[in-house]
């Protein structure tokens, strides 16, 4: 199966950049996130590490600079990202709202502490970080090769709904202009989108039941993709 990586990966790298540009670059008053570094529980769940990956990725591809990811608070970067509740909870003590978070809450947090310019992203659970993330990426604002957040970033939030589903249809149309002709990578990144978007449940309709018995090998090579697509679902997301 032939797929393209590179190509889809830039793809969503431009949508998460136009959604970032869009929803804050008009903000008064922002710090840049330039040569910073990411701090993260080393406990944290593959999908919170997978998001914290992304936003590293993310923030080279746009700044052109190395984000190193750590697990203690000495990476000596001037400005740290601090990712999950044991890290958020070392840099606000007290003032982090863990009882306020519930299940799927998060917090996002600037401020200056010790020379170090802290932003919190963090919920109570690793379902709130991931939120928090997600919630975070959209707030970052690219102008040439510089990234930034506004400055007084102090926001509590969560999901309205509890579950956020999608479930999609359409024609046979020439890649990729229709899901029914994209490649593993694609399908990967689509994956990634909605969940930026906050969707928590997909429906994935393999046609099964249709399928004559036994297997033919290509509709074998189908199934076994659509496990490896779940897979990745429930492992990254």
């Amino acid at each position: 199966m032939t797929t393209c990586p590179g190509m889809t990966r830039a793809l969503t790298f431009a949508t998460i950049w136009m959604l970032a540009v869009i929803s804050e670059c008009q903000a008064d008053g922002t710090v840049a996130l330039d040569g910073c570094a990411i701090v993260v529980d080393p406990a944290q769940t593959s999908f919170v590490q997978y998001a914290v990956e992304e936003l590293s990725s993310y923030l080279e591809h746009a700044t052109g600079r190395e984000v190193p990811i750590a697990h203690t608070d000495e990476s000596g970067a001037p400005t740290r990202i601090a990712v999950g509740p044991e890290t958020a909870q070392r840099v606000l003590g007290d003032l982090f709202p863990a009882a306020k978070l519930g299940k799927e809450g998060y917090l996002l947090k600037s401020l200056f502490q010790d020379g170090v310019l802290w932003i919190v992203a963090s919920g109570a659970t690793p379902h709130g970080t991931k939120n928090a993330l997600s919630a975070l990426i959209k707030t970052i604002c690219i102008v040439d090769d510089s990234a930034s957040i506004p400055a007084a970033l102090d926001r509590l939030g969560k999901p309205a709904y509890a579950v956020r589903g999608v479930h999609f249809n359409g024609w046979p149309l020439n890649y990729p202009y229709s899901f029914r002709s994209w490649r593993e990578a694609d399908w990967q990144r689509y994956l990634d989108l909605l969940s930026y978007q906050s969707v928590n449940l997909f429906y994935l309709w393999p046609f099964v039941e249709i399928m004559p018995v036994p297997f033919s090998a290509e509709d074998q090579a189908y199934l076994e993709e659509c496990r490896r697509l779940i897979d990745y679902a429930q492992t990254k997301h």
